[in-house]
Protein backbone atom coordinates (compact mmCIF):
# COMPACT_ATOMS: atom_id res chain seq x y z
CA UNK A 1 0.00 0.00 0.00
CA UNK A 2 3.08 2.34 1.08
CA UNK A 3 4.54 1.39 -2.31
CA UNK A 4 1.39 2.59 -4.66
CA UNK A 5 1.07 5.80 -2.51
CA UNK A 6 4.96 6.66 -3.74
CA UNK A 7 4.07 5.99 -7.05
CA UNK A 8 1.12 8.04 -7.08
CA UNK A 9 2.83 10.93 -5.79
CA UNK A 10 5.65 10.61 -7.97
CA UNK A 11 3.45 10.49 -11.04
CA UNK A 12 1.77 13.62 -9.79
CA UNK A 13 4.83 15.87 -8.94
CA UNK A 14 6.22 14.81 -12.61
CA UNK A 15 2.46 15.91 -14.14
CA UNK A 16 2.65 18.91 -12.07
CA UNK A 17 6.14 19.90 -12.69
CA UNK A 18 5.23 19.21 -16.76
CA UNK A 19 1.83 21.82 -16.19
CA UNK A 20 4.22 24.38 -14.62
CA UNK A 21 6.84 24.32 -16.90
CA UNK A 22 4.57 24.51 -20.26
CA UNK A 23 2.90 27.10 -18.38
CA UNK A 24 5.95 28.59 -17.49
CA UNK A 25 6.93 28.99 -21.49
CA UNK A 26 4.06 30.10 -22.56
CA UNK A 27 3.90 32.99 -20.17
CA UNK A 28 7.28 33.55 -20.78
CA UNK A 29 7.00 33.60 -24.69
CA UNK A 30 3.54 35.66 -23.99
CA UNK A 31 5.68 38.01 -22.19
CA UNK A 32 8.47 38.54 -24.58
CA UNK A 33 6.31 39.08 -27.79
CA UNK A 34 3.03 40.33 -26.27
CA UNK A 35 3.83 42.53 -23.34
CA UNK A 36 6.99 43.82 -24.51
CA UNK A 37 5.60 45.44 -28.20
CA UNK A 38 8.34 43.04 -29.55
CA UNK A 39 8.32 43.46 -33.78
CA UNK A 40 9.43 41.21 -36.31
CA UNK A 41 9.43 43.71 -38.92
CA UNK A 42 12.19 45.81 -37.46
CA UNK A 43 15.15 45.80 -39.50
CA UNK A 44 17.98 44.65 -37.27
CA UNK A 45 16.97 43.44 -33.75
CA UNK A 46 20.05 45.32 -32.32
CA UNK A 47 19.96 47.79 -29.82
CA UNK A 48 22.93 50.02 -31.48
CA UNK A 49 21.83 50.37 -35.03
CA UNK A 50 25.46 51.12 -36.38
CA UNK A 51 26.53 47.97 -36.04
CA UNK A 52 25.38 45.61 -38.45
CA UNK A 53 23.90 42.15 -36.83
CA UNK A 54 25.97 38.84 -37.15
CA UNK A 55 24.88 35.73 -38.38
CA UNK A 56 26.49 32.97 -38.63
CA UNK A 57 26.04 29.64 -40.89
CA UNK A 58 27.25 26.24 -40.15
CA UNK A 59 26.33 23.40 -42.65
CA UNK A 60 27.35 19.96 -42.36
CA UNK A 61 26.78 18.18 -45.92
CA UNK A 62 25.01 14.71 -46.04
CA UNK A 63 25.28 13.58 -49.34
CA UNK A 64 25.39 14.16 -52.85
CA UNK A 65 22.63 12.39 -54.68
CA UNK A 66 23.70 13.36 -58.06
CA UNK A 67 25.14 15.79 -60.89
CA UNK A 68 23.12 16.04 -64.16
CA UNK A 69 26.08 16.97 -66.38
CA UNK A 70 23.13 17.74 -69.16
CA UNK A 71 21.38 20.40 -67.25
CA UNK A 72 24.13 21.42 -64.74
CA UNK A 73 22.20 20.51 -61.53
CA UNK A 74 23.45 19.69 -58.48
CA UNK A 75 21.25 17.76 -56.22
CA UNK A 76 22.75 17.80 -52.39
CA UNK A 77 21.19 17.10 -48.76
CA UNK A 78 22.77 18.51 -46.28
CA UNK A 79 21.81 20.46 -42.26
CA UNK A 80 22.46 24.26 -41.85
CA UNK A 81 22.11 25.85 -38.68
CA UNK A 82 21.83 29.27 -38.41
CA UNK A 83 22.28 31.36 -35.49
CA UNK A 84 22.15 35.05 -34.14
CA UNK A 85 21.79 37.09 -31.14
CA UNK A 86 18.32 39.24 -30.73
CA UNK A 87 18.85 41.79 -28.02
CA UNK A 88 14.94 42.02 -27.84
CA UNK A 89 14.27 38.10 -26.99
CA UNK A 90 16.69 38.32 -23.88
CA UNK A 91 14.86 37.45 -20.56
CA UNK A 92 16.47 36.81 -16.65
CA UNK A 93 16.25 32.76 -15.67
CA UNK A 94 15.59 33.29 -12.05
CA UNK A 95 12.39 35.35 -12.88
CA UNK A 96 11.14 32.46 -14.92
CA UNK A 97 12.15 29.08 -12.85
CA UNK A 98 15.85 28.82 -13.99
CA UNK A 99 14.25 28.24 -17.73
CA UNK A 100 17.10 28.96 -19.91
CA UNK A 101 15.59 28.19 -23.77
CA UNK A 102 11.89 27.69 -25.34
CA UNK A 103 10.77 27.30 -28.85
CA UNK A 104 8.58 29.72 -30.80
CA UNK A 105 7.61 29.96 -34.14
CA UNK A 106 9.18 30.85 -36.60
CA UNK A 107 7.02 33.44 -37.86
CA UNK A 108 6.66 35.00 -34.78
CA UNK A 109 10.31 36.89 -34.26
CA UNK A 110 12.73 38.46 -36.74
CA UNK A 111 14.45 35.75 -39.06
CA UNK A 112 17.61 37.39 -41.35
CA UNK A 113 17.87 38.04 -44.78
CA UNK A 114 19.69 35.12 -46.23
CA UNK A 115 18.69 33.74 -49.96
CA UNK A 116 20.86 30.57 -51.57
CA UNK A 117 21.75 33.04 -54.77
CA UNK A 118 21.94 29.34 -57.14
CA UNK A 119 18.84 27.97 -56.03
CA UNK A 120 17.38 25.47 -59.03
CA UNK A 121 14.20 25.43 -58.11
CA UNK A 122 12.88 28.16 -56.03
CA UNK A 123 14.54 31.39 -54.81
CA UNK A 124 14.29 30.89 -51.20
CA UNK A 125 14.85 27.57 -48.74
CA UNK A 126 13.86 29.31 -45.96
CA UNK A 127 10.57 29.77 -46.21
CA UNK A 128 8.90 27.32 -43.92
CA UNK A 129 6.96 29.34 -41.57
CA UNK A 130 5.68 26.67 -39.52
CA UNK A 131 9.20 25.89 -38.42
CA UNK A 132 10.28 26.20 -34.51
CA UNK A 133 13.53 27.87 -33.57
CA UNK A 134 15.46 28.00 -30.42
CA UNK A 135 15.56 30.98 -28.02
CA UNK A 136 17.94 30.85 -25.20
CA UNK A 137 18.03 33.70 -22.49
CA UNK A 138 20.90 35.71 -23.49
CA UNK A 139 18.76 36.35 -26.87
CA UNK A 140 20.83 33.49 -28.82
CA UNK A 141 18.10 32.13 -31.55
CA UNK A 142 19.11 28.56 -33.31
CA UNK A 143 17.61 27.67 -36.57
CA UNK A 144 17.66 24.09 -37.84
CA UNK A 145 17.05 22.61 -41.38
CA UNK A 146 17.65 19.60 -43.00
CA UNK A 147 17.16 20.14 -46.43
CA UNK A 148 17.55 18.27 -50.19
CA UNK A 149 18.28 21.26 -52.18
CA UNK A 150 19.31 21.79 -56.24
CA UNK A 151 21.55 24.08 -57.69
CA UNK A 152 23.00 25.44 -60.63
CA UNK A 153 26.76 24.14 -60.90
CA UNK A 154 28.96 24.69 -63.79
CA UNK A 155 31.01 21.78 -64.99
CA UNK A 156 34.25 21.35 -66.90
CA UNK A 157 33.76 18.05 -69.50
CA UNK A 158 37.36 18.86 -70.44
CA UNK A 159 37.77 15.26 -68.81
CA UNK A 160 34.40 13.87 -68.56
CA UNK A 161 34.37 11.18 -67.41
CA UNK A 162 37.45 10.94 -65.32
CA UNK A 163 37.17 14.20 -63.38
CA UNK A 164 36.65 16.48 -60.42
CA UNK A 165 33.92 18.86 -60.20
CA UNK A 166 33.88 22.01 -57.94
CA UNK A 167 30.62 23.19 -57.10
CA UNK A 168 29.66 25.75 -55.05
CA UNK A 169 26.31 27.10 -52.53
CA UNK A 170 26.29 30.51 -52.40
CA UNK A 171 24.30 32.49 -49.25
CA UNK A 172 23.93 36.21 -49.84
CA UNK A 173 21.38 38.95 -48.13
CA UNK A 174 18.65 40.15 -50.54
CA UNK A 175 18.12 43.45 -49.06
CA UNK A 176 20.25 44.29 -46.10
CA UNK A 177 23.96 45.40 -46.63
CA UNK A 178 27.43 44.69 -45.14
CA UNK A 179 26.61 47.79 -42.77
CA UNK A 180 23.22 46.28 -41.48
CA UNK A 181 23.97 42.36 -41.35
CA UNK A 182 26.78 40.38 -42.06
CA UNK A 183 27.11 36.32 -42.75
CA UNK A 184 30.07 34.41 -41.38
CA UNK A 185 29.98 30.51 -42.60
CA UNK A 186 31.64 27.43 -40.86
CA UNK A 187 31.69 23.80 -40.65
CA UNK A 188 31.04 21.09 -38.42
CA UNK A 189 34.80 19.16 -36.54
CA UNK A 190 33.39 16.28 -37.76
CA UNK A 191 32.12 17.39 -40.94
CA UNK A 192 33.89 14.45 -43.50
CA UNK A 193 32.72 11.66 -41.22
CA UNK A 194 28.84 12.93 -41.41
CA UNK A 195 29.18 12.92 -45.10
CA UNK A 196 27.96 9.77 -46.55
CA UNK A 197 29.44 9.29 -50.41
CA UNK A 198 27.08 7.27 -53.15
CA UNK A 199 27.65 5.17 -55.92
CA UNK A 200 28.93 7.99 -58.22
CA UNK A 201 31.08 10.79 -56.38
CA UNK A 202 32.89 11.02 -53.01
CA UNK A 203 35.06 13.55 -51.18
CA UNK A 204 38.54 12.26 -50.39
CA UNK A 205 40.11 14.89 -48.33
CA UNK A 206 38.57 17.16 -45.68
CA UNK A 207 40.41 19.91 -48.14
CA UNK A 208 38.35 19.19 -50.73
CA UNK A 209 35.24 21.18 -48.86
CA UNK A 210 36.33 24.67 -48.36
CA UNK A 211 34.21 27.74 -47.27
CA UNK A 212 34.71 31.31 -46.84
CA UNK A 213 33.21 35.10 -46.96
CA UNK A 214 33.21 37.59 -49.17
CA UNK A 215 31.49 40.67 -50.42
CA UNK A 216 29.30 41.11 -53.57
CA UNK A 217 28.77 44.57 -54.75
CA UNK A 218 25.34 44.83 -56.41
CA UNK A 219 23.14 47.66 -57.43
CA UNK A 220 25.66 50.50 -55.79
CA UNK A 221 25.56 48.50 -52.58
CA UNK A 222 27.75 45.96 -50.86
CA UNK A 223 26.17 42.82 -49.48
CA UNK A 224 27.73 39.90 -47.49
CA UNK A 225 28.31 36.53 -49.43
CA UNK A 226 29.50 33.24 -47.78
CA UNK A 227 30.30 30.68 -50.17
CA UNK A 228 30.14 26.64 -49.46
CA UNK A 229 32.78 24.77 -52.23
CA UNK A 230 32.47 21.24 -52.79
CA UNK A 231 35.19 19.48 -54.99
CA UNK A 232 33.70 16.18 -55.47
CA UNK A 233 35.44 13.08 -57.06
CA UNK A 234 33.94 11.09 -59.69
CA UNK A 235 33.92 7.08 -59.53
CA UNK A 236 35.40 5.92 -62.72
CA UNK A 237 34.77 2.05 -62.40
CA UNK A 238 30.96 2.60 -63.90
CA UNK A 239 32.61 5.00 -66.67
CA UNK A 240 35.29 2.73 -67.09
CA UNK A 241 33.32 -0.41 -68.45
CA UNK A 242 30.59 1.47 -69.78
CA UNK A 243 32.66 3.52 -72.30
CA UNK A 244 36.46 3.25 -71.78
CA UNK A 245 36.71 -1.46 -72.71
CA UNK A 246 34.12 -1.38 -75.20
CA UNK A 247 36.33 1.61 -77.01
CA UNK A 248 39.25 -0.18 -76.29
CA UNK A 249 37.96 -3.73 -77.55
CA UNK A 250 36.26 -1.99 -80.82
CA UNK A 251 40.15 -0.45 -81.02
CA UNK A 252 41.13 -4.04 -81.12
CA UNK A 253 38.98 -5.37 -83.54
CA UNK A 254 39.61 -2.80 -85.97
CA UNK A 255 42.92 -3.85 -85.64
CA UNK A 256 42.34 -7.73 -86.47
CA UNK A 257 40.95 -6.69 -89.90
CA UNK A 258 44.46 -6.79 -90.95
CA UNK A 259 45.14 -10.40 -89.90
CA UNK A 260 42.02 -11.24 -91.89
CA UNK A 261 43.15 -13.05 -95.34
CA UNK A 262 41.94 -11.41 -98.12
CA UNK A 263 39.52 -14.04 -99.95
CA UNK A 264 37.59 -14.18 -96.32
CA UNK A 265 35.27 -11.54 -97.74
CA UNK A 266 35.03 -10.58 -93.92
CA UNK A 267 37.52 -7.52 -93.79
CA UNK A 268 35.47 -4.43 -94.90
CA UNK A 269 32.35 -6.26 -93.30
CA UNK A 270 34.26 -5.87 -89.72
CA UNK A 271 35.52 -2.54 -90.91
CA UNK A 272 32.07 -1.45 -91.19
CA UNK A 273 30.92 -2.97 -87.75
CA UNK A 274 33.48 -1.27 -85.87
CA UNK A 275 32.40 2.46 -87.54
CA UNK A 276 29.45 1.91 -86.87
CA UNK A 277 30.55 0.48 -83.15
CA UNK A 278 32.65 3.90 -82.96
CA UNK A 279 29.42 6.31 -83.94
CA UNK A 280 26.80 4.33 -81.50
CA UNK A 281 29.59 5.31 -78.70
CA UNK A 282 29.85 8.72 -79.78
CA UNK A 283 25.97 9.36 -79.74
CA UNK A 284 25.56 7.41 -76.06
CA UNK A 285 28.67 9.59 -74.94
CA UNK A 286 27.21 12.95 -76.68
CA UNK A 287 23.76 12.19 -74.86
CA UNK A 288 25.77 12.82 -71.26
CA UNK A 289 27.12 16.10 -72.11
CA UNK A 290 26.03 19.72 -71.72
CA UNK A 291 25.45 21.63 -75.28
CA UNK A 292 28.65 23.57 -74.94
CA UNK A 293 31.34 23.80 -77.51
CA UNK A 294 34.06 25.59 -75.20
CA UNK A 295 35.53 22.67 -73.20
CA UNK A 296 35.30 19.31 -75.61
CA UNK A 297 36.13 16.67 -73.49
CA UNK A 298 39.44 14.89 -74.62
CA UNK A 299 37.48 11.07 -74.21
CA UNK A 300 34.94 12.48 -77.05
CA UNK A 301 37.99 13.77 -79.04
CA UNK A 302 39.46 10.39 -78.27
CA UNK A 303 36.44 8.32 -79.98
CA UNK A 304 36.42 11.26 -82.90
CA UNK A 305 39.86 10.37 -83.87
CA UNK A 306 39.75 6.45 -83.85
CA UNK A 307 36.38 6.78 -85.48
CA UNK A 308 38.59 8.81 -88.19
CA UNK A 309 41.07 6.04 -87.99
CA UNK A 310 38.54 3.39 -88.50
CA UNK A 311 37.74 5.20 -91.67
CA UNK A 312 40.91 5.20 -93.08
CA UNK A 313 41.11 1.50 -92.11
CA UNK A 314 38.39 0.69 -94.23
CA UNK A 315 39.35 2.29 -97.22
CA UNK A 316 42.88 0.82 -96.77
CA UNK A 317 41.09 -2.81 -96.55
CA UNK A 318 38.83 -2.00 -100.09
CA UNK A 319 42.14 -0.85 -101.39
CA UNK A 320 43.52 -4.17 -101.06
CA UNK A 321 40.70 -6.23 -101.67
CA UNK A 322 39.61 -4.26 -105.17
CA UNK A 323 43.97 -4.10 -106.52
CA UNK A 324 45.49 -7.17 -105.33
CA UNK A 325 42.58 -9.65 -104.97
CA UNK A 326 40.18 -8.37 -108.27
CA UNK A 327 42.98 -7.15 -110.18
CA UNK A 328 42.77 -9.44 -112.80
CA UNK A 329 39.16 -8.85 -113.38
CA UNK A 330 39.85 -5.08 -113.61
CA UNK A 331 42.52 -5.03 -115.68
CA UNK A 332 41.01 -7.57 -117.75
CA UNK A 333 37.35 -5.59 -118.27
CA UNK A 334 39.53 -2.68 -119.25
CA UNK A 335 41.72 -4.40 -121.86
CA UNK A 336 38.49 -6.01 -123.54
CA UNK A 337 36.77 -2.98 -124.00
CA UNK A 338 40.52 -1.16 -125.34
CA UNK A 339 40.79 -4.73 -127.94
CA UNK A 340 37.09 -4.02 -128.86
CA UNK A 341 37.94 -0.44 -129.80
CA UNK A 342 40.34 -1.62 -132.18
CA UNK A 343 38.26 -3.95 -133.76
CA UNK A 344 37.45 -2.68 -137.89
CA UNK A 345 38.30 0.34 -139.45
CA UNK A 346 38.26 3.48 -137.45
CA UNK A 347 37.49 6.30 -140.07
CA UNK A 348 37.21 9.31 -137.15
CA UNK A 349 40.62 10.96 -136.73
CA UNK A 350 39.45 11.76 -133.34
CA UNK A 351 38.43 8.10 -132.31
CA UNK A 352 41.77 7.03 -133.67
CA UNK A 353 43.57 9.34 -131.28
CA UNK A 354 41.41 8.37 -128.52
CA UNK A 355 42.47 4.65 -128.84
CA UNK A 356 45.98 5.46 -130.00
CA UNK A 357 45.89 6.59 -125.84
CA UNK A 358 44.31 3.38 -125.01
CA UNK A 359 46.82 1.35 -126.63
CA UNK A 360 49.80 3.17 -124.80
CA UNK A 361 48.45 2.54 -121.62
CA UNK A 362 47.92 -1.26 -122.63
CA UNK A 363 51.39 -1.50 -123.98
CA UNK A 364 53.06 0.12 -121.22
CA UNK A 365 52.92 -2.70 -119.09
CA UNK A 366 49.66 -1.55 -116.19
CA UNK A 367 47.89 -4.47 -117.59
CA UNK A 368 49.06 -7.92 -116.51
CA UNK A 369 49.52 -10.69 -118.35
CA UNK A 370 46.57 -13.01 -117.26
CA UNK A 371 43.88 -10.11 -119.10
CA UNK A 372 44.83 -11.16 -122.37
CA UNK A 373 44.27 -15.33 -121.85
CA UNK A 374 41.00 -14.62 -120.48
CA UNK A 375 39.49 -14.00 -124.09
CA UNK A 376 38.50 -17.09 -126.36
CA UNK A 377 38.77 -15.53 -129.22
CA UNK A 378 41.85 -13.81 -128.88
CA UNK A 379 43.40 -14.94 -131.80
CA UNK A 380 40.61 -13.57 -134.48
CA UNK A 381 40.57 -10.41 -132.54
CA UNK A 382 44.65 -9.76 -133.01
CA UNK A 383 43.83 -10.47 -136.63
CA UNK A 384 41.86 -8.16 -137.21
CA UNK A 385 43.27 -5.73 -135.14
CA UNK A 386 46.85 -6.00 -136.86
CA UNK A 387 44.70 -5.69 -140.14
CA UNK A 388 43.16 -2.29 -139.27
CA UNK A 389 46.40 -1.38 -137.67
CA UNK A 390 48.49 -1.92 -141.21
CA UNK A 391 45.81 -0.02 -142.98
CA UNK A 392 45.78 2.58 -141.35
CA UNK A 393 49.80 3.33 -141.41
CA UNK A 394 49.51 3.02 -145.27
CA UNK A 395 46.80 6.05 -144.85
CA UNK A 396 48.41 8.28 -142.30
CA UNK A 397 51.89 6.87 -141.62
CA UNK A 398 51.87 5.94 -138.14
CA UNK A 399 54.41 3.57 -136.34
CA UNK A 400 52.91 -0.08 -136.37
CA UNK A 401 55.43 -0.48 -132.92
CA UNK A 402 52.57 0.70 -130.47
CA UNK A 403 50.11 -2.39 -130.98
CA UNK A 404 48.17 -3.33 -128.41
CA UNK A 405 48.59 -6.60 -127.03
CA UNK A 406 48.94 -8.34 -124.01
CA UNK A 407 51.19 -11.45 -123.38
CA UNK A 408 51.63 -12.00 -126.84
CA UNK A 409 54.27 -14.75 -128.11
CA UNK A 410 57.39 -13.89 -130.64
CA UNK A 411 56.26 -17.24 -132.09
CA UNK A 412 52.57 -16.70 -132.87
CA UNK A 413 53.22 -13.10 -133.81
CA UNK A 414 55.54 -14.37 -136.72
CA UNK A 415 53.11 -16.83 -138.24
CA UNK A 416 49.72 -14.31 -137.88
CA UNK A 417 52.18 -11.61 -139.99
CA UNK A 418 53.15 -14.39 -142.55
CA UNK A 419 49.28 -14.85 -142.82
CA UNK A 420 48.78 -11.02 -143.57
CA UNK A 421 51.60 -11.39 -146.10
CA UNK A 422 50.12 -14.09 -147.70
CA UNK A 423 46.88 -12.45 -147.85
CA UNK A 424 48.23 -9.18 -149.52
CA UNK A 425 50.07 -10.94 -152.29
CA UNK A 426 47.98 -10.87 -155.82
CA UNK A 427 45.23 -13.77 -155.99
CA UNK A 428 46.11 -14.03 -159.61
CA UNK A 429 49.55 -15.49 -158.85
CA UNK A 430 49.94 -19.15 -159.77
CA UNK A 431 50.15 -21.21 -156.28
CA UNK A 432 48.54 -18.63 -154.20
CA UNK A 433 45.63 -20.19 -152.92
CA UNK A 434 47.45 -23.25 -151.57
CA UNK A 435 50.09 -21.35 -150.01
CA UNK A 436 46.74 -19.62 -148.35
CA UNK A 437 45.46 -22.92 -147.29
CA UNK A 438 48.43 -24.51 -145.98
CA UNK A 439 49.02 -21.38 -143.95
CA UNK A 440 45.42 -21.28 -142.45
CA UNK A 441 45.39 -25.05 -141.62
CA UNK A 442 48.97 -24.46 -140.13
CA UNK A 443 47.71 -21.23 -137.98
CA UNK A 444 44.50 -23.50 -136.65
CA UNK A 445 47.07 -26.31 -135.62
CA UNK A 446 49.38 -24.25 -134.08
CA UNK A 447 46.06 -22.58 -132.19
CA UNK A 448 44.58 -26.30 -131.30
CA UNK A 449 47.98 -27.04 -129.57
CA UNK A 450 48.34 -23.81 -127.85
CA UNK A 451 44.69 -24.41 -125.76
CA UNK A 452 45.45 -27.41 -125.18
CA UNK A 453 48.43 -26.67 -123.35
CA UNK A 454 47.23 -23.52 -121.54
CA UNK A 455 44.45 -25.61 -120.33
CA UNK A 456 46.56 -27.90 -118.83
CA UNK A 457 48.99 -25.00 -117.06
CA UNK A 458 45.58 -23.19 -116.37
CA UNK A 459 44.95 -24.39 -112.58
CA UNK A 460 48.86 -24.22 -111.81
CA UNK A 461 48.97 -20.60 -113.25
CA UNK A 462 46.06 -19.54 -111.62
CA UNK A 463 47.60 -20.74 -108.26
CA UNK A 464 50.66 -19.44 -108.56
CA UNK A 465 48.94 -16.44 -109.41
CA UNK A 466 46.93 -16.56 -106.66
CA UNK A 467 49.73 -17.44 -103.86
CA UNK A 468 51.48 -14.20 -105.96
CA UNK A 469 48.29 -12.05 -104.64
CA UNK A 470 48.71 -13.45 -101.24
CA UNK A 471 51.83 -12.56 -101.30
CA UNK A 472 51.37 -9.32 -101.69
CA UNK A 473 48.19 -8.30 -99.83
CA UNK A 474 49.57 -9.93 -96.97
CA UNK A 475 52.64 -7.83 -97.38
CA UNK A 476 50.35 -4.47 -97.62
CA UNK A 477 48.28 -5.99 -94.41
CA UNK A 478 51.13 -5.98 -92.29
CA UNK A 479 52.00 -2.18 -93.32
CA UNK A 480 48.73 -0.99 -92.83
CA UNK A 481 48.69 -3.02 -89.12
CA UNK A 482 51.68 -1.27 -88.18
CA UNK A 483 51.04 2.32 -89.58
CA UNK A 484 47.42 2.32 -88.28
CA UNK A 485 48.54 0.73 -84.57
CA UNK A 486 51.59 3.69 -84.55
CA UNK A 487 48.23 5.77 -84.97
CA UNK A 488 46.09 4.39 -82.25
CA UNK A 489 49.00 4.05 -79.98
CA UNK A 490 49.50 7.90 -80.67
CA UNK A 491 45.71 8.68 -79.96
CA UNK A 492 46.04 6.64 -76.64
CA UNK A 493 49.14 8.32 -75.24
CA UNK A 494 48.15 11.15 -75.53
CA UNK A 495 44.74 10.93 -74.10
CA UNK A 496 46.20 9.34 -71.32
CA UNK A 497 48.84 11.96 -70.88
CA UNK A 498 45.56 15.30 -71.03
CA UNK A 499 43.50 13.15 -68.89
CA UNK A 500 45.74 11.92 -65.60
CA UNK A 501 49.18 13.30 -66.23
CA UNK A 502 47.96 17.05 -67.00
CA UNK A 503 45.54 16.24 -63.63
CA UNK A 504 48.14 15.11 -61.40
CA UNK A 505 50.20 18.21 -62.21
CA UNK A 506 47.97 20.65 -61.89
CA UNK A 507 46.75 19.11 -58.16
CA UNK A 508 50.55 19.38 -57.31
CA UNK A 509 50.40 22.72 -58.27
Amino acid sequence: MNLILFHLICICNVVVFIVYSVNVETLLLKDILDNRDYNKYMRTPTVNKSEPIQVEIEIALNTIHSLDMKNQILTTSFGIKMSWTDEFLTWNKSDYGETNAITAPISKIWTPDVLLTNYADKSNIFEDNDKRVYIYSNGLVERRDDIEVKTYCVVNPTRYPFETETCTLNFRAQNLDNKEQMLSIGLPANFLNLFKSNGEWHISKPDKIRHYTTIEHVNGRNFSVVILHIEMDRRQTYYVWRFLAPTVAITFINIVTFWLPVESGAKVTLSTFVILGFTAMIELFNESLPSTSDKPSYFGRLLWWLLGISGIILILNVIIIAIFYRKCGICARLCSICNSKKKGDNKNADQEKINLQKITICSSGICSPCCSENEDDIGITELKYVKSQEESIHHQGSNPENVCFSGIEEDRQETELKYVQSQETPTNQPGSSQENVDDIVNLKEDKKNRKKEDNLDETKKNEIKKKRRKQKASKYDKICYVLMLLAYGSVYTFFCYKLFVERENENVA
